[in-house]
């Protein structure tokens, strides 16, 4: 062995590891032990069937074994009409039972912020959920408005949304923003977090019958994972719509009798239920250190899915059985140990037995006979509550724990025979069963969830732990309840619910109901706060207020601010012998601080602090000076730290005389040991003076005082300053006796003090330098709190941390009287005297003005402590007053009690009309049939006329027959009303239609109704001519030409013999088979939009141009009964011909064709089918149809093969498709516009003329414009201030330079540049863009040009102006303004797409664009300065040639196509942003037109979905290469374009379809969201211009926005990109070089605007936009294409609308030649309304316009968010808590824009977001309202309205009578 060797320690090294391995090992198993720790359930609530509101009620249930099952209630949906005995019926339901909950359609919106507007379209489940986790976190004692913020998790569990169906089936116009977001499942769990502020995981789940437990799992996780700190589980479950059931019955999965008969041998299947269960969890050990009650403990779970088994529904034993093993590893338990199981237990004759012998097998191991597992299932007593079962078992099983008790199980007549009972240790309990502990000490259970889905949950549960109630060492005598709500309504229901609550239990402990009030609950606007010293007397206090005996103590909060809060301290004189004494014995904060005091005054006292408070003997030196200072700054410092540990911070202090010590050390000015070692060396030093001085409260002036002690001055002096007549006068006794002779001889009252010394008196003198050397040593600091002096009244700033200013204090006046008006001066609202005894709350109120303030006293002589603290806590409470309710609990035991919740004040909720009620005719009505309508009387006529209406939604099924999204009266519509008119006028309803042609197609309107009838005419006793006819609108209804023939032909009646069809022979020669799905699929791709009702096909065979086809009857929007044959019926067998003729709907859209029906040769009506009859149709191709025309007949016939109808001859025609298209809509020429530049001479406006001196602000060019401009305007006597960019801010008179890359320089430069009263700002002239016109600068011109002037706007919006300054944004050539030029200076063109979106954002800068001509003429310097110095309302302005042109938006011409639209085999076509859903859109279109070879490219490559569409387009012939690439940056283009040229056809085409959105106002926008969304627009298509400008391209398509024609608000980044690339096309055109910008208006499918939030896109509509189809929108684009096009917008706007946004005359001039009848009209409409606010504010007094304006904004917002026309939203409540969105807070805007007649700030709700605040802020800042003058009339009132007067007068008191004669002044002298 080595030397080195024999120098190592081994020992040491072997025990180094044994302690490493040892720590490694503790580290483990605290992992391990996280990942196991038990889950506390801290609280939960819930709603169920059988009345059951809250868990209370639920055990009452579930132990007296209720069967909540009932009826399903006729609200829900028209229970006899859905139901049939007979499973196998199609549309019908075998059971008419199941679990329901009451009132489903009520719910307390306002209670959560959510409008009226938006509550409507609310799934009512996710109210469920709102209200129950609500319910669930109070009853848990977590106030949830501490939870904002809070790592809080969210998993809730839901599966069906039967209310969207309920509420839009078959109206998808009702569909809309809110109803979108509020009826969509995965909203719901989002919502509740949303709502709660709550940021922990959240998710919903939706794995059917499992969903709510494997919440409760997956949140188990997420808390051993640490995601979060708390949790949020469970489910809901609403049964709204009859469909699903019905679905399930059709599956036999529903008990006949709604229930559940689990275990039972007659179970046959579950019933359905209701409710919603939401629990709260917690980590065992932080819900332990939190003091949470803990109703139960998750020991451990598990999940796993069924796999492959029987059946997709089936359930799997095994993997049960291997759940149960999970979940017993995790928990830790063995099995025998558990002692029930809530089984999932649904009824059904599969499912049960499984279950059961899955529990058998693993929990009956090691299970002795005296051990059974108990067994049992809630869902026979409540139904199976789906998404929400899991957690209702969870539930019970909780409280049967909490209750040793496991209750009955229902239905168990006779043991399911399936199941060996005999061998399995199980047994199921039918009556209630006490629970006991097991061997091992403890209660444990299993719950199981199994889903449909095949997902499975077991968790583990375990009574919870027993904690030992720790007994209070010491109990305050009185307790303070505070109890709130947002409604005065709810209030009164909350006390209601107390009382109702101390009445049944009288043994709940006060503290503890008070502990849990207080702490555990959200505290709103309307306050109760009750002092109680038992429950008894809190009840009686309780039934007084709800008898409306005690208004004193509840209060509203009407502002939302914390009021400002003074503390008071007392000075010497209100001393007394055991003030706080019982504070000190019961309250340990108080104590505590009390004896520290006692503590640190031992060296400075010779009897201790506390003998002298509270003497055993009763007397004590307290009154003597050296003993009466520290003893009151002690108390007085204890009664504050006691104030703030109960959260009432101050927000100034004050203190009188000794009191400012108190209030120093409050503040932070000394520490308590110097402020107690100064005040006792303060007090030692006085008592040490001779006592012959004398002190005396004189009740006069100062100045009087002043006057009578002058002859004393050097005895006597001013003390105290206390009031406006009260100055206390102090000094040598004779002296003090002179004066006050003096002043008694003059009158005035006075008050001797009792006081030892003469304070602040020059006898105070003697002491002062040896107090300067005690101070001295004492270190001062700033006050952290605002303190007001004694010496100076103000709020003393640095003198306080010199002992000068002590010893100043000590000898001078106490300047009270001036502090407390200071205190006014702050915003002080409460004043706090902390002191022993109120004195200065007295003095006080008698220096501020009558009313002002709120007086609170700390304590007071002669009365208990805590009553009169508790008195003023509550008085604290009711005025807002943030209160820390555990810093008021926290010195004493408490315990969290299940107290009342929150008594929500439910309202109806509904969408009142369901597509059921809709279609079904009342039976009074004269309607007699839903497509025939009413017969007209027609007298003395052969004709028999009908007459209905066509709408949207009506008739039902209208919505399901769209062509293009356009809907269309099918043909077989008109056959449906012949066969109706039929049976209504003739004896026979089989009949013979003959001849029928179908002329005109029939165009239901998107809004508004069509008046369409049938006539029938007589021709022979046996034929009846027809015609079906709409009438075009107008008042001439009676003219031929008002009406327009869409069918015509002959109709006869006839004996029909049965006839038959072998469907069999028919089938055998058909052996292709095709499904109804596949068939339907097929022409939806290409535009045909054939809804449920007309989707009857289901399985079709066919051969060599015959099929027949199995029908179905599909779900319908109304009833088949009201019909002879159901249109959709009729429809489908016609659809079968398209199998017949081999129609190729791709093809037809591929070649431009379509088939259009023409005519029926005869339709023959046997009689209406048996109800229940399976249908089948046959269908055969006649050898005369050609390409041209296709002909075919069609047979209904039965399940018997007996013919129902016949169609023979049917026959549609070839036309061209784009003219089909074109034709259905209105105006499609309509949806086309271009920007025209026409020739308009300056208007002299003498309004807006310059004519006063002002300044300007120019951003000088390098060319000399600015130069001379500024020479101009200054020989106009103008001042002018150049601005140029620098690299630093620098400043002379006339010229500054700016970094213009830091926003603050324009800030600063507008404050130092047009501050210290310069002339007004006239206007702002940027001329920096002049500075890039070349090509050469496009990297840099995009800053210059937007970045800049986005740092200029925000700057001049934040500044402050008398009248804003007008902007004007110049640039040279940037325009297109002549066709073709190649001179276009491109560069500069992004400044006006974002100059479009400046005005509206910011309509007070008038912000103008002006292009000057690129070619100068020498009158541009003058040209500008006339712009700006006579503008006129022309806001886009271009010289051209000397002439001044303005922009106009026109509709494009009708053009016929210039060219073919050339795509083939041999290009190829590159479509950046190719792999969005609008690229991909482009491909698949260019593909249909030809195209073989693509390039996508994308920044992110394939995802998701896009791989399937890939995959498509290669089936269809394509060659695609799908590139990553980013498009700004030229050497990815670079790369694209080498790969074409190697690998590719050449380049034919490109789509420039990449883009980005970041949308932010102005405001909030930087330089670098900017940059991000010009990227793809600007810098790319620059890039692919440059790289391929020498390529021989077909064509070049950008695909802008119409967000850079119009501006849109907060788009001004998206805008300006838009803008650059519309002014790149016009230049390629110039080039000779191909080109095409199309700003798009929003497309509904797919785009930006597709992907922007609901909310977003309900903007959009609102102003007046719709939507465009993806098919309208490619079949416009190649329409354009094949036109010789540059700019086109393409957009469907309603103008009419979008002017409603503007203030009458508010819209851009650009806009003005495209609703010139409508905006007058608007104009004159707004104007009225205008007036008519602006009259009503002139005819009222000043004092009263506030309230008038109040008022009016109520109404509006009311209006706003639909709120009920009774109801008045609270003024000082804000806008957002109202449930106001950034879309209504727009509404509002442009409500108040059109009243006032003023553009106000897109800001407004932000900048005043309550009622009050808004019209405060329009009533002071953009209303301007005239003075009347005084009118003279005659002196004399006619009598009986001086009778009048004079009654009304009589009835007003004297002081109301004196303030109307000051209105009436004040009115009558304009004041």
């Amino acid at each position: 062995m080595s030397s080195n060797s024999e120098n190592i320690n081994y020992r040491l090294l072997l025990e180094n590891a044994i302690l490493e391995l040892r720590r490694m090992r503790s580290e483990v198993d605290t992992v391990e032990q996280l990942q196991k720790e038990p889950i506390a359930i801290i609280g939960m609530s819930c709603r169920l069937p059988g009345g059951v509101n809250n868990p209370e009620d639920y055990w009452n249930l579930l132990h007296n074994g209720v069967d909540a099952i009932s009826k399903i209630p006729a609200q829900r949906w028209p229970v006899d009409e859905f139901y049939h005995p007979d499973p196998d019926v199609l549309g019908k339901m075998y059971t008419q039972h199941g679990g329901f909950l009451n009132e489903v359609d009520k719910f307390d919106a306002q209670f959560f912020g959510i409008s009226p507007r938006e509550a409507v379209s609310l799934d009512p489940q996710q109210r469920l959920l709102l209200e129950v986790s609500w319910e669930a976190l109070e009853n848990a004692g977590q106030a949830p408005e501490k939870l904002n913020g809070s790592p809080t998790g969210v998993f809730v569990g839901l599966s069906m949304d039967d209310y969207s169906q309920l509420s839009f089936y078959g109206d998808r116009t009702q569909i809309d923003a809110y109803n979108t977001l509020s009826i969509l499942r995965s909203m719901a769990a989002g919502r509740l977090a949303y709502v709660l502020g709550l940021q922990g995981a959240t998710m919903q789940l939706d794995t059917a019958c499992s969903s709510s437990l494997l919440g409760v799992h997956l949140a188990c996780q997420s808390l051993r994972s640490q995601e979060c700190n708390m949790a949020l589980a469970g489910g809901v479950n609403l049964i709204l719509s009859p469909d699903p059931s019905i679905g399930l019955c059709k599956l036999k999965a529903l008990s006949s009798d709604g229930r559940c008969k689990t275990f039972d041998a007659s179970a046959d299947g579950y019933g359905r239920g209701e409710g919603c269960g939401i629990v709260v969890l917690k980590r065992l050990s932080d819900a332990l250190a939190d003091g949470d009650p803990i109703l139960a403990l998750i020991r451990g779970s598990a999940y796993n899915h069924d796999g492959s088994s029987n059946g997709l529904t089936a359930p799997n034993g095994s993997a049960q059985e291997k759940l149960l093993r999970k979940a017993l590893e995790n928990a830790n338990v063995q099995a025998h140990q558990i002692q029930y199981v809530e089984t999932h237990g649904t009824g059904t004759p599969l499912g049960d037995p499984i279950e059961v012998l899955a529990l058998g097998a693993v929990l009956g191991q090691g299970r002795s006979q005296d051990n059974p597992l108990t067994i049992g299932s809630v869902k026979t007593q409540v139904g199976h509550l789906e998404s929400a079962a899991g957690v209702a078992g969870l539930m019970k099983v909780v409280l049967a724990l909490q209750h040793a008790e496991i209750p009955p199980h229902l239905h168990f007549q006779q043991p399911n025979p399936y199941i060996p009972w005999e061998k399995l240790p199980v047994v199921v309990p039918t009556q209630p069963t006490k629970w006991p502990l097991g061997a091992d000490g403890r209660r444990l259970a299993g719950v199981s969830s199994f889903g449909m889905s095949g997902t499975n949950v077991h968790l583990i549960l375990e009574a919870a732990p027993e904690i030992k109630i720790v007994q209070a060492k010491t109990e305050r005598p009185l307790h303070l309840l505070s109890l709130s709500a947002k409604t005065e309504s709810a209030l009164h229901s909350l006390v209601s619910r107390y009382e109702s609550f101390l009445a049944g239990d009288s043994k709940a402990n006060l503290a503890d109901i008070c502990f849990t009030a207080n702490t555990g609950r959200s505290h709103f606007d309307y306050r109760l706060a009750v002092v109680a010293e038992s429950t008894q007397d809190l009840r009686q206090q309780l039934a007084a207020f709800a008898a409306g005996k005690t208004p004193g103590v509840s209060g509203q909060l009407h502002n939302k601010k914390r009021p400002k809060i003074a503390f008071l301290f007392t000075g010497q004189g209100s001393q007394y012998i055991g003030m706080g004494r019982e504070l000190y014995e019961t309250q340990p904060t108080f104590r505590e601080t009390l004896d520290r005091c006692d503590e640190i005054l031992r060296p400075y006292l010779e009897q201790p602090l506390l003998s002298i408070l509270y003497p055993e003997s009763g007397t004590s030196p307290l009154n003597e000076t050296a003993y009466t200072q520290p003893a009151l700054f002690a108390l007085e410092y204890a009664v504050s730290q006691l104030w703030k540990s109960w959260g009432i911070e101050p927000t100034v202090v004050m203190g009188h005389s000794l009191g400012e010590y108190v209030a120093a050390c409050i503040a932070g000015v000394f520490n308590l040991e110097d402020g107690l070692k100064l005040v006792a060396a303060r007090a030692h030093l006085m008592q040490s003076l001779p006592q012959d001085g004398a002190m005396v409260n004189i009740f006069a002036s100062q100045a009087r005082v002043l006057a009578a002690i002058q002859p004393y001055a050097n005895q006597v002096s001013i003390a105290a300053i206390n009031g406006p007549e009260s100055v206390v006068i102090s000094g040598q006794h004779q002296a003090v006796a002179a004066a006050m002779s003096t002043l008694q001889g003059e009158g005035v009252n006075s008050a001797k003090l009792n006081v030892s010394h003469a304070f602040h008196s020059p006898l105070m003198e003697p002491v002062l330098a040896e107090f300067a050397r005690i101070a001295a040593e004492v270190s001062f600091s700033l006050p952290n709190i605002k303190l007001i002096s004694n010496v100076t009244g103000t709020v003393v700033t640095t003198e306080i941390t010199n002992a000068e200013y002590w010893v100043k204090h000590l000898r001078q006046s106490v300047r009270f009287a001036f502090g407390m008006e200071t205190l006014e001066q702050q915003g002080c609202e409460i004043f706090l005297e902390v002191g022993p005894k109120p004195i200065l709350l007295g003095m006080g109120r008698k220096c501020l003005p009558e009313g002002v303030g709120v007086w609170l006293p700390s304590l007071r002589p002669g009365q208990s402590d805590w009553q009169q603290l508790l008195q003023s806590l509550q008085e604290l409470y009711l005025r807002g007053a943030s209160i820390n309710w555990s810093g008021f609990e926290q010195d004493y035991p408490r315990r969290h009690l299940v107290l009342p919740n929150y008594p929500f004040q439910r309202q109806r909720y509904w969408v009142e009309t369901s597509h059921r009620q809709q279609t079904l005719p009342a039976k009074t009505s004269k309607i007699l049939h839903p497509v025939l309508g009413q017969r007209l009387k027609l007298p003395f006529s052969p004709e028999i006329r009908f007459e209905t209406q066509f709408s949207p939604n009506s008739p039902a099924y209208l919505e399901d027959h769209q062509l293009n999204e356009v809907r269309i009266v099918p043909g077989a519509s008109y056959i449906s009303m012949l066969l109706s008119a039929v049976k209504e006028a003739f004896p026979n309803e089989s009949c013979i239609i003959e001849d029928l042609l179908f002329q005109n197609t029939l165009v239901c309107p998107d809004d508004g109704s069509t008046t369409v009838q049938l006539v029938l005419t007589p021709q022979t006793t046996e034929d009846t001519s027809f015609q079906i006819i709409s009438f075009l609108g107008g008042e001439a209804e009676n003219e031929v030409n008002s009406w327009k023939t869409h069918g015509t032909g002959k109709v006869r009646l006839f004996s029909p013999v049965p006839n038959f069809v072998d469907v069999a022979e028919v089938k055998a020669r058909c052996s292709q088979v095709l499904s109804g799905t596949q068939f339907y699929s097929s022409f939806q791709a290409v535009g045909y939009s054939w809804g449920t009702s007309f989707q009857w096909l289901e399985n079709i065979w066919h051969q060599d141009g015959e099929a027949v086809c199995q029908m179905k009857l599909p779900q319908l929007p109304d009833e088949l009964d009201n019909y002879q044959l159901y249109p959709g019926l009729i429809d489908s067998c016609l659809q079968l011909l398209n199998v017949c003729w081999d129609v190729n709907p791709a093809e037809q859209v591929q070649n431009d064709y379509m088939y259009i029906p023409f005519s029926i040769g005869s339709f023959r009506f046997y009689g209406r089918s048996h109800p229940g009859h399976q249908l089948w149709c046959h269908a055969q191709k006649t050898p005369t149809s050609n390409q041209q025309s296709l002909i075919g007949n069609v047979h209904l016939f039965d399940q018997n093969g007996q013919l129902i109808a016949e169609i023979i001859g049917f026959e549609v025609r070839k036309v061209r498709r784009a003219t089909l298209l074109q034709s259905l809509q209105k105006d499609l020429g309509d949806w086309l516009y271009e920007v025209a530049w026409q020739p308009k001479a300056r208007e002299q406006n003498h309004q807006l003329a310059q004519a006063q001196e002002g300044s300007w602000l120019i951003f000088a060019d390098n060319q000399g414009t600015a130069v001379k401009l500024a020479k101009l305007l200054k020989e106009r006597g103008d001042r002018t201030i150049l601005v140029s960019p620098g690299a630093e801010y620098q400043a002379d008179a006339e010229h500054y330079y700016i970094n213009p890359s830091e926003p603050q320089d324009f800030q600063r430069l507008i404050q130092a540049s047009l501050g210290n009263n310069q002339p007004p700002c006239r206007g702002v002239v940027y001329l920096w863009g002049l500075e890039h016109e070349s090509i050469v600068d496009f990297q840099d011109t995009q800053v210059t040009g937007c970045g800049y002037v986005l740092h200029l706007v925000q700057a001049l919006a934040k500044s402050t102006w008398s009248k804003s300054p007008r902007l004007w944004l110049v640039t040279r050539g940037s325009q297109p303004v002549e066709p073709m030029s190649d001179s276009l200076a491109i560069t500069q063109a992004a400044l006006w797409g974002l100059g479009r979106v400046i005005p509206l954002e910011h309509p007070e800068l008038s912000c103008v664009r002006l292009d000057l001509d690129p070619v100068g003429n020498g009158n541009e310097v003058e040209e500008l300065l006339a712009e700006l110095c006579f503008p006129d309302q022309e806001d886009e302005v271009a010289f051209r040639q000397g002439v001044r042109k303005v922009s106009r938006l026109v509709r494009r011409q009708a053009q016929t196509p210039a060219n073919q639209l050339a795509v083939g085999e041999d290009g190829t076509y590159l479509i950046t942003g190719g792999l969005g859903a609008l690229g991909l859109q482009v491909a698949q279109w260019i593909v249909a037109q030809g195209a073989k070879n693509l390039i996508l490219t994308s920044r992110r490559g394939v995802v998701g979905d896009t791989q399937v569409a890939i995959n498509q387009l290669q089936q269809a012939g394509a060659k695609v290469l799908v590139v990553t690439a980013d498009v700004s940056n030229p050497e990815d283009v670079a790369q694209i374009l080498e790969a074409i040229k190697a690998n590719y056809p050449p380049l034919r085409g490109i789509f420039h379809a990449a883009g980005v959105l970041d949308d932010g106002v102005l405001m909030q926008q930087n330089w670098s969201r900017f940059a991000k969304v010009l990227a793809p627009k600007v810098q790319g298509a620059w890039n692919l211009h440059t790289l391929t400008k020498d390529l021989p391209l077909d064509f070049f398509v950008c695909f802008s926005s119409v967000a850079s024609l119009l501006g849109s608000p907060s788009q001004g980044n998206y805008a300006a990109a838009n803008a650059f690339m519309d002014a790149l096309v016009h230049y390629r055109r110039g080039l000779g070089l191909p080109g095409l910008s199309i700003n798009w208006g929003p497309w509904a499918e797919v785009g930006m605007a597709a992907d922007l939030d609901s909310r977003s896109q309900k903007r959009i509509a609102e102003s007046g936009f719709a939507t465009m189809s993806s098919e309208l929108g490619l079949q416009l684009l190649g329409d354009l294409l094949r036109q010789d096009a540059t700019q086109v917008g393409v957009m469907s706007v309603n103008w009419e609308k979008f002017l409603q946004q503007f203030p009458p005359g508010g819209a851009a001039p650009l806009i003005s030649d495209l609703a010139p009848q409508t905006q007058p009209q608007g104009n004159s409409a707004q104007s009225a309304k205008q007036l008519e606010l602006l009259c009503q504010l002139e005819e009222t007094i000043a004092s009263a316009r506030l309230n008038v304006l109040i008022a009016y904004i109520q109404t509006e917002v009311a209006q706003v968010l639909r709120f009920e026309a009774a109801y008045q939203p609270n003024p000082q409540q804000g806008f957002f808590d109202m449930g106001m969105d950034s879309l209504m807070s727009i509404e509002l805007k442009n409500r108040l824009e059109t009243s006032l007649g003023n553009s106000l700030p897109s800001t407004l709700t932000f900048e005043y977001p309550t009622i009050e605040s808004l019209a405060e802020y329009l009533l002071n800042n953009v209303i301007s309202l005239n003075v009347a003058e005084p009118v003279v009339v005659e002196p004399q009132i006619e009598t009986e309205v001086q009778t009048d007067l004079l009654i009304d007068i009589q009835q007003y008191s004297e002081d109301e009578l004196a303030a109307l004669v000051d209105q009436e002044l004040e009115a009558l002298l304009g004041v």
